[in-house]
């Protein structure tokens, strides 16, 4: 093989021997190294490379072998990321899971406690419209006591105005009529002008002024009409008083 490439290339071709620079143990048959030294070159060559010691290195392959290698080489790389990837998905998946589960448990306690709020809801509205039912009966009251009330003071009002001898014979809204024995308001006449100083007020005149000083009185609108004697003798005298409460 020697003799044919230095006949083809036209240079010298030896075979060579990694041990003419490789060291070997004294019990190696030196003369069988010699010969057979180049044979073991790639095993010589891979040693140097496995333990760090070659100073470079030739890769005669053809470079889409080594493509194919270095892709082959990736495989388990890709693989391994795509085992990562379908974990992280199981496990991502698992998460939801449980979180789905979680949730649908907050669902459900919510549920329930809105259910309760609901019950709680229809009876505070059954609760309100009973209050409300109440505070209408209960204003039905106060009114029907404030108008009897009213009632009682204006004829508390009345009363106080009339003398000795004097009755209401009929209230009616705005209008009353007093009745009085004559001898009777001849007396109230009397007694009044003796405190006037002797100016004389018939008995209307001194109930119409009594009742324009009543707080409770509207003063412009008291007005004495219908003046009438009546019975025997003319026994009694009527009149009427117009008046407006405040």
């Amino acid at each position: 093989m020697d003799q044919f490439f230095a006949e083809a290339l036209g240079i010298d071709v030896e075979f060579f021997n990694p041990f003419d620079s490789i060291g070997v143990a004294p019990s190696v048959d030196q003369e069988a190294l010699a010969s057979d030294g180049a044979f073991l070159a790639p095993t010589a060559g891979l040693a140097l490379h496995m333990t760090g010691g070659a100073r470079f290195t030739i890769n005669l392959l053809p470079p889409s072998i080594v493509a194919a290698r270095a892709e082959r080489a990736k495989i388990p790389v890709v693989a391994a990321a795509a085992a990562l990837f379908v974990a992280a998905l199981a496990l991502l998946f698992v998460g939801i899971g449980r979180q789905s589960e979680v949730v649908e448990t907050t669902c459900g306690q919510v549920e329930a406690k809105v259910g309760v709020l609901k019950g709680f809801e229809t009876k505070l509205k059954a609760a309100e419209r009973d209050v409300e039912s109440a505070k209408a009966s209960a204003d039905g009251v106060k009114d029907l006591l404030v108008r009897r009330f009213m009632v009682a003071a204006k004829l508390d009002a009345l009363r106080s105005a009339l003398g000795q001898g004097m009755w209401i014979e009929k209230y009616e809204a705005g209008r009353v009529t007093i009745r009085g024995w004559k001898d009777d308001l001849e007396k109230v006449v009397v007694a009044q002008a003796a405190q006037n100083g002797g100016k004389r007020q018939t008995a209307s005149e001194i109930v119409a002024a009594k009742l324009k000083a009543n707080m409770a009185v509207d003063p412009d609108s008291v007005r004495i009409s219908d003046m009438t004697s009546l019975g025997k003798d003319a026994a009694l005298e009527q009149f009427t008083v117009e008046v407006k409460f405040k």
